[in-house]
């Protein structure tokens, strides 16, 4: 009986084990098609005359040489459309320049990170502009205050200088009655403040109250500069974008279903999505929006490139983010290019690739 049981195990342990190893993936075949599903998005792909090319692109190129797997291409529009074609088929790698995400994790598998980055601010070069709105407020909530002391400041000895001048034989030329003659003594006094008055008064209260509004109205010119100056530079400063906290209740363009939209959305910003980064980046430059917050490579090369002179990055990166390749669930590839990604590291490779394709400031 015992004889019978032991081969029964043995026979049942047998039958897992190969149950076990035909459920495993076959290992990818030296020399076989891999279909890469990417995007153009300069300098990470570009489109080169209907090849692709750029860092990642040349970074895939290098992997592929050394695990002997040859690569076609699809490029897609969007990033969702990547996505589903590594999820769905037929792509069985999407590389460009995709965050690695705990929400995309859950869908994907993701190599090594190939790339450190974070997002960027792109706006207007010469800072944003105030709307219309942004200079009301400031003249009705700031500059109006200061103007109506002005106007006090002028018809309060407006009105003493017409009672005792208006029938002393004054060379200030009035008439006896209150209109029109009050606005010709305003006009008078205005220019004795601003210190271009010809005629003066005869009686030597009149003459008294002219001498003091001399000093007055000089006074207040220099206040009043002052004031306006500090306030409107005050009202730039506020106007314009320099730090991730002063994009909240501004319209900010970015790319749908990218980390920066996302992130957009958490802080109340007023999100203007594109389908692909170049929309969002021109947005910027067309003044359709206050400014866009994408991946900072991006924006950067875009700012040295196409607009050129035109836009510029606001501010340092922030929140960073890694890139990384993208696989289908239980991919066997991942973990030959896994290998082959810290090898590229470790030889220098890597660093070279990175020093060719953004700079010395960005290599690490």
């Amino acid at each position: 009986m015992r004889p019978i049981i032991g081969r029964f195990l043995v026979l049942l342990l047998c039958l897992t084990g190969l149950g076990a190893a035909a459920e495993e993936p076959a290992p990818a075949k030296t020399g076989e098609v891999v279909t890469v599903a990417t995007r153009v998005l300069p300098p990470f792909v570009i489109d080169d005359h209907g090849k692709v090319s750029g860092f990642s692109i040349e970074l895939w190129e290098r992997i592929a040489q050394r695990i002997d797997v040859k690569t076609e291409y699809t490029v897609h529009a969007t990033l969702p459309e990547l996505l589903d074609a590594v999820k769905n088929g037929p792509a069985k790698v999407g590389i460009a320049a995709i965050s690695i995400t705990a929400q995309r994790e859950a869908l994907f598998d993701f190599s090594q990170p190939m790339y450190d980055s974070g997002l960027a601010i792109l706006v207007p070069e010469g800072g944003s502009t105030s709307s219309l709105l942004d200079v009301v407020m400031m003249w009705s909530t700031q500059l109006l205050p200061a103007l109506l002391m002005g106007a006090l400041l002028i018809a309060i000895p407006a009105h003493l200088v017409w009672f005792l001048e208006r029938r002393a034989g004054s060379d200030i030329p009035m008439t006896e009655t209150y209109y029109p003659g009050i606005f010709q003594v305003v006009y008078w006094v205005a220019t004795l403040m601003g210190g271009q008055a010809e005629n003066f008064p005869k009686r030597p209260i009149s003459k008294v109250i002219a001498v003091a509004w001399i000093y007055v109205g000089l006074t207040f010119v220099a206040y009043f500069t002052a004031f306006a100056t500090s306030a409107l530079t005050v009202q730039q400063l506020k106007s314009g974008i320099s730090d991730p906290s002063d994009l909240a209740g501004k319209v900010v363009s970015s790319v749908e279903g990218s980390t920066a939209s996302r992130y957009l959305a958490s802080i109340r910003a007023e999100v203007v999505n594109f389908p692909t980064a170049l929309e969002a980046m021109q947005a910027v430059e067309k003044h359709k929006v206050a400014a866009a917050v994408y991946d900072a490579p991006v924006l950067r090369h875009f700012a040295s490139h196409e607009g050129r002179g035109k836009v510029r990055l606001a501010g340092p990166m922030f929140r960073q983010e890694k890139y990384g390749i993208l696989f289908p669930q239980g991919s066997t590839l991942r973990k030959r290019v896994n290998e082959e990604l810290l090898r590229l590291r470790e030889d220098g490779t890597y660093q070279e690739l990175q020093q060719r394709w953004f700079g010395a400031e960005e290599s690490s």
